[in-house]
């Protein structure tokens, strides 16, 4: 048995072997991309303002009243930052203004550098080559929260990860830091460049390094964080300038009720297993199963992932208390910045899902933001490397428990990863490409008009709509509300 190990672990361990998982990843994920590419919701908004702006209307979303349907105006983008737009209009310039080509070309191009950081934030870590190998092969089948129609998700934590990837550099090695600090604020502003939520984290990472230079007393770990907030600063401010003033907001525009909510704690997404394997599925095949209660099934899940969360809380504090001060190495540098950073994304959502309603409109389920899988890739990544790290490649020098723990984080990794391959190949072979289409003729025209006939206190709301779209959309903000 030793010797089939240790021949499977030469295996693995091996250059070429390397090679070929990170291009099945990179192979795999550009399919998933193909899949599940869709154009929807916020994704189709940014595109209509990437084509108004190459038209030369700035960045704006078309608008017409069901008063007047012959009448066009365009309104300032004031939902999303400008980020995706912008990046979007000389792809379709490129592509004779086909947006579903060029959406697709940027989607399939996000892979790459997902992998070129994510591959190099795992050499830091200095794993077995074995476990390095695999862990990205992993990576490459396990479906990241990304969503299909939110189109930043995954290039926003691409300039995320490349943040986290260069401020590890800089805490180990100052023989370049202008060059890092430079770096470090490229991505943390790119980061927020194109999704809002990013802008409060990214500021985190000069905090959280100016923290760890006072207490181990290096001056250039506090050098740093002055340098990356000052430039970081003005990138953001920048950004923000250019957005009041061309949209009207600075940010992004809350029209919910705000207040004090402490039962909307109550719906946090099982972050902590899902890390591990994919709940839901899960969670259907047990209901299906045993016959049980689906709802009772997920709230059981749901109390689950909040004790696995204080868990590792609990344990992420303890840790800092043991170190204090001392932070000797890559894994410590990598263990404290990580953790910082997951804090951050974690206090951030507790604290925008306390202060607005969850209540969005009638029409529309409750929602609120720690119920979102998306809002904690990061949490997940960090979460997953932790545990090859620790678990897997110290697993001679663990204590017993621990070694247990190792056993069934293994077993969940196995058990996802073969879900993974067995998915995977099912949506290639079975899965109609792309999403149907809806003809804005048909079936959105007729539902303005209906609004403009039968309500009359809505004739002059205004409609936003996506022009000559293959997949037509239409958006009635704040109906309901504007009833009442």
């Amino acid at each position: 048995m030793k010797k089939i190990l240790l021949i499977c672990k030469n295996f693995l361990s091996h250059q070429s072997t390397g090679i070929i998982f990170l291009a099945i990843a990179i192979a795999v994920k550009i399919l998933i991309q193909i899949v599940f590419f869709s154009i929807l919701d916020d994704k189709l908004f940014q595109l209509l303002a990437a084509k108004n702006l190459l038209a030369g209307h700035g960045l704006t979303i078309n608008q017409i009243l069901p008063s007047d349907l012959s009448t066009e105006k365009f309104s300032p983008l004031v939902g999303w930052p400008p980020g995706y737009s912008i990046v979007m209009a000389p792809l379709l310039w490129v592509f004779n203004n086909d947006d579903k080509t060029a959406a697709l070309v940027f989607d399939i191009a996000c892979v790459f550098p997902f992998f070129f950081y994510l591959v190099r934030v795992v050499n830091f870590l200095a794993l077995q080559k074995w476990l390095k190998h695999l862990f990205i092969l992993f990576a490459g089948f396990f479906l990241y929260p990304v969503n299909s129609s939110t189109s930043t998700d995954f290039i926003s934590f691409t300039c995320i990860l490349a943040g986290f990837y260069y401020l590890l550099l800089l805490m180990r090695d100052n023989k370049k830091p202008l060059r890092l600090v430079l770096l470090i604020s490229l991505f943390l502003f790119l980061a927020g460049f194109f999704r809002y939520s990013y802008i409060p984290v990214a500021f985190c990472f000069p905090i959280l390094l100016g923290i760890a230079g006072l207490a181990n007393k290096k001056r250039q770990w506090v050098n740093g964080c002055y340098q990356i907030g000052i430039v970081l600063g003005i990138l953001i401010f920048s950004l923000l300038v250019f957005q009041y003033y061309y949209t009207g907001s600075a940010t992004y525009i809350n029209t919910r009720e705000t207040g004090f909510f402490p039962e909307n704690l109550s719906k946090m997404y099982p972050v902590i297993p899902a890390s591990f394997f994919d709940v839901e599925f899960a969670l259907s095949f047990f209901t299906k199963y045993t016959a049980g209660n689906y709802i009772a099934n997920g709230k059981i899940l749901g109390y689950l992932g909040y004790i696995l969360f204080a868990s590792l809380l609990v344990i992420g504090i303890r840790w800092l208390w043991k170190k204090k001060k001392f932070l000797k190495n890559d894994i410590d540098y990598f263990t404290y910045s990580g953790l910082g950073i997951s804090l951050a994304i974690c206090a951030l959502l507790f604290y925008l899902s306390l202060r607005n309603s969850a209540n969005l409109l009638t029409a529309y389920a409750p929602w609120t933001y720690i119920q979102e899988f998306r809002y904690f890739i990061f949490i997940v990544a960090f979460i997953q490397l932790i545990s090859f790290a620790y678990l897997f490649n110290r697993f001679g020098v663990l204590s017993r428990f621990w070694k247990i723990i190792a056993i069934c984080c293994t077993l969940l990794f196995v058990f996802q990863f073969s879900l993974g391959v067995y998915r995977v190949s099912k949506l290639i072979f079975s899965r109609p490409l792309f999403s149907n289409p809806v003809s804005y003729h048909k079936e959105i025209i007729p539902v303005i008009q209906w609004i403009g006939n039968n309500e009359p206190a809505l004739k002059d709301l205004s409609i936003y709509y996506s022009g000559e779209y293959r997949n037509q959309y239409f958006y009635v903000p704040n109906v309901t509300t504007k009833q009442q």
